[in-house]
């Protein structure tokens, strides 16, 4: 599972992979995966085992938005599945603009300066988190710019496309 997770302002991508019963994988954006043991004690209270250390962690996820609780130190964010994230990527930006909220590489254009595009239809697709994921136009219009090409690695809130809203 790819999860984004937001705390404290900080986005960082996650992917949790079972290993076997009570063991689970957990690779952080630009770390090296580590291995967890986890045991759920009651409904939102778990005791994680990292390497010899043990800590008993509580968290409460509903609708995206998660609680944790470790050593007494809370903490509040949002836990967003990968995949949904990347298919918010287009219209982050002003009202034409299509802009990546996850770093990732432009695979394919599928539109040119000057093309008349439908809200809805694909324009970009950009490879996050080895998942290629279709970018919509936000609004009806006229592409004006488009500031990335193929191939082309993009940082998150990137402006990759723009384009002028129809009348």
């Amino acid at each position: 599972m790819e999860l984004l997770i937001t705390l404290e302002g900080t986005t960082t991508a996650v992917e949790v992979t079972p290993v076997d019963e009570g063991r689970y994988r957990i690779a952080l954006e630009g770390a090296e995966p580590i291995e967890v043991e986890a045991e759920e004690l009651s409904r939102g209270e778990w005791s994680l085992r990292v390497q010899q250390e043990r800590a008993v962690v509580g968290a409460l996820a509903s609708r995206g938005e998660v609680a944790v609780q470790v050593a007494g130190r809370g903490m509040a964010g949002t836990a967003l599945d990968a995949r949904r994230a990347a298919l918010r990527l287009g219209g982050a930006g002003g009202l034409g603009d299509v802009s990546t909220q996850m770093p990732g590489v432009v695979v394919r254009l599928l539109c040119t300066e000057g093309a008349e595009v439908v809200e809805g239809q694909p324009v970009i697709v950009v490879e996050a988190m080895k998942m290629e994921n279709e970018l919509k136009a936000p609004v009806s219009g006229v592409v004006r710019a488009i500031h990335v090409t193929s191939g082309q690695a993009v940082e998150s809130g990137a402006l990759l496309i723009h384009i002028e809203p129809s009348s």
